[in-house]
């Protein structure tokens, strides 16, 4: 049998019990009856406890700053690969922000980075909707030079001065 009153403590879930029903204020918590707890299914409501009372933030590490060599007149293709993760909770969602982005999933996402330093941020939240952020560079540099592929050479006729060829 679960017991919600001693299981969880109503006040954490900001919770209060009116008719024999435990009300929470937010609508992504569920409501569990007296008929729910003597079948013994209050996990939800421990499980959203647990999640207001998630004081420490998620983890977001966006990884180390890259350096790239421009491939084209759009810059260069960056691959990001952060890391998030909250051992309390879990991810709720991880989105990176920045120029170029070209999709993919938060891990790995690609982005087409111009020429020069760009900022990428990963912003991580967690089911607390505690958020964190982190962010990396990618410098795109454009150091080979053009190649120029001149064109065959060209025979022209000569003409005589002030005549027609």
């Amino acid at each position: 049998m679960c017991d919600l009153a001693t299981q969880v403590d109503p006040h954490i879930l900001g919770c209060e019990f009116r008719n024999g029903v435990v009300q929470t204020p937010a609508p992504t918590f569920c409501e569990a009856r007296n008929d729910d707890l003597e079948r013994g299914s209050c996990t939800t409501a421990r499980r959203e406890a647990s999640a207001r009372r998630d004081t420490t933030p998620p983890i977001a590490n966006a990884g180390p700053d890259q350096v790239l060599e421009c491939t084209g007149p759009g810059g260069a293709g960056a691959v990001l690969t952060g890391e998030a993760s909250d051992p309390e909770t879990g991810v709720l969602s991880a989105t990176w922000t920045g120029p170029g982005i070209t999709g993919g999933a938060p891990n790995p996402a690609s982005a087409l980075a111009p020429v020069g330093t760009s900022t990428y941020v990963l912003n991580v939240v967690n089911n607390a909707t505690r958020n964190t952020l982190d962010q990396m560079t990618v410098t795109v540099r454009d150091t080979s030079p053009p190649s120029i592929t001149p064109p065959a050479p060209i025979s022209v006729m000569g003409c005589q001065q002030g005549g027609i060829p």
